[in-house]
């Protein structure tokens, strides 16, 4: 008989309890399904054998000297000798005894769980698993399917012992880990059988793109997946819109499922026939778990999380979540202005609009404040001109320190505003193949007549008259330096200390940042609001084309930049 000298409440616990969440205890595998546990998220029901249990299994039965007795003087490069010594670790641990106070713990814990009746998963969590610029996901083992207190005893002891297999060894090692400063424990969980598993990435590694979720499904146990036996079913979805983007069917040949002859352990067999030309999933289920996914990754401030999923019946159980590592994700969809509009596959941007308003890069800042004006003050003046559809169209994307712009709106705008034979100069923005279409598109004149007489009657300070109206000052040529002392003397006026003020923005934190240029963006959008941007957006660039067209047809002079100086010498 082997006794345990620790406190047995530090042996077991549950997930779900305050300690569950404590990664040097139950390491990160199951700190991180306490946590989903404690935020109410549906994780099949747990206990955790700590690491000071195997800390303690460890001293009472010497295996600590002996281990470092072994390790001593290894030659790491020599895989013969690592897998030799590593190979007898790993027989001391699975044979060694374990201490009854120890033995009784699981036992009873297992029986609270429905004891003999029911099947758990056994899956190893180690405390250094999933860090920066390390990963030991993969490398420990996993026993599905366990049923009966004996097995339990010895999935527990073959997870330790999984501690030290080669390759983990080598991996502590070259990552200067020491190998005594790392502990494990033991996840036991009730095992769903699920109709359908596998792993979703929210944040999609490949093209690492932070705004998509890519779902790997196959038909029965999720392991089929995680070990590459078979080529999963793949799905595609925008995170913020969960629109599914691709369905792509992997193979049909295998499944993992639960061995019901020998009533343990997992087996491999045939996909049934009715199940070969069907995803995994449907347009429904894909959404949902998406949306289980993107709560999870919200949870975890925003982190790409790598999670493990089972789906029993009409429900979805979350086995694991980890964040997603080795991938530098782009983050700029968080820049997005428009979360809730999706990105057709057919738009084409171009980068010609911020080329001609916005010379040279934009940061994320003026990116933030600029172009969220310009969204703001584009839509609400497209919605008080009855263009409902150029108001909910994603007009901007901003990309590697470049805004783009959607040549969807040029053709819009176009066909609202412009006969047939003035278009072309209005779509200088738009692809060769865009043009035909654009330029052919049917032209409502009364509705563009009435849409104008209307705004000229209810919003004359939205009319064409605003071009004429407002400051004096204002409407002096761009280069006029009494116009630019005024605006400078106006900006001085609203901030006197404009030094000091540069200087406390930029001793903000983003956290401090961020909600006063949302502030900022609020106040403006409720000016923008009421229409005050029609010249910009729908007055402007209709009577530019109207220029253009008009020195297309009538000037027959021999100035190439004719266009361009005649409307730089306008005033504003």
């Amino acid at each position: 008989m082997i006794k345990m000298k620790g406190n047995k409440n530090n042996y077991l616990i549950k997930l779900g309890e305050d300690d569950s969440t404590d990664i040097t205890a139950v390491g990160g595998k199951g700190a991180s399904l306490g946590k989903l546990v404690k935020a109410g998220f549906p994780v099949p029901s747990g206990f955790v054998v700590t690491t000071h249990a195997y800390m303690e299994f460890l001293h009472a039965n010497n295996l600590k000297e002996i281990i470092e007795k072994i390790l001593s003087g290894l030659d790491y490069g020599n895989l013969d000798e690592l897998e030799k010594k590593t190979a007898k670790i790993r027989d001391l641990i699975s044979t060694s005894i374990l201490p009854d106070g120890l033995t009784q713990e699981i036992i009873q814990t297992y029986k609270e769980l429905g004891g003999n009746k029911v099947y758990v998963a056994v899956r190893s969590s180690a405390t250094a698993e999933d860090l920066e610029g390390s990963s030991f996901a993969g490398q420990y083992d996993t026993y599905l399917d366990v049923k009966g207190e004996n097995a339990l005893l010895e999935a527990v002891q073959r997870c330790w012992a999984s501690m030290w297999t080669a390759r983990v060894a080598a991996y502590r090692h070259n990552k200067s880990f020491d190998h005594n400063a790392i502990g494990i424990a033991v996840v036991v969980q009730d095992m769903i059988e699920p109709n359908v598993a596998g792993v979703m990435f929210v944040g999609n590694p490949i093209n690492a793109g932070a705004d998509e979720i890519v779902i790997n499904a196959s038909w029965g146990l999720g392991e089929a997946v995680v070990a590459g036996i078979i080529t999963p079913d793949e799905f595609i979805v925008a995170r913020d819109s969960l629109k599914i983007k691709r369905c792509n069917m992997g193979s049909r040949k295998l499944r993992v499922v639960r061995n019901q002859l020998a009533g343990i352990g997992t087996i491999e067999e045939p996909v049934p026939n009715d199940l070969q030309n069907s995803y995994t999933l449907s347009d429904d289920q894909i959404k949902e778990l998406s949306e289980l996914g993107r709560k999870v990754t919200n949870y975890y401030d925003g982190l790409p999380q790598d999670i493990e999923w089972a789906q029993r019946g009409n429900s979805f159980f979350l086995l694991q979540s980890r964040p997603v590592t080795g991938v530098e994700f782009k983050w700029e969809e968080d820049l997005d202005l428009w979360p809730s509009l999706p990105e057709d596959d057919d738009i084409i941007w171009t980068r010609a609009w911020a080329d001609e308003v916005w010379t040279g890069a934009v940061t994320p800042l003026m990116w933030s404040v600029r172009g969220r004006w310009m969204r703001d003050g584009g839509s609400a003046n497209y919605r008080y001109f009855e263009m409902g559809d150029l108001a909910e169209l994603r007009a901007y994307k901003y990309h590697h320190g470049t805004v783009y712009y959607n040549t969807r709106a040029d053709e819009l705008i176009a066909e609202y505003s412009l006969p047939p034979n003035l278009r072309k100069h209005f779509l200088s923005r738009l692809h060769p193949s865009q043009l035909e279409k654009a330029i052919n598109a049917p032209f409502d004149l009364w509705r563009t007549l009435k849409r104008f007489i209307r705004i000229e009657e209810t919003q004359p300070g939205m009319g064409i008259g605003n071009f004429s109206i407002g400051n004096k000052v204002l409407t002096q040529k761009p280069k006029s330096v009494k116009k630019y002392n005024v605006r400078r003397s106006i900006v001085k006026a609203a901030f006197p200390d404009l030094n000091q003020i540069k200087q406390e923005i930029r001793a903000l934190k983003d956290e401090d940042l961020r909600p006063r240029v949302m502030r900022y963006n609020q106040v403006f959008a409720t000016g923008v609001a009421r229409g005050s941007w029609g010249i910009i957006h729908i007055y402007a660039p209709v009577i530019r084309a109207l220029l253009d067209g008009v020195l297309q047809y009538w000037y027959n002079g021999d100035n190439p930049n004719a266009f361009i100086e005649v409307l730089s010498g306008l005033p504003e």
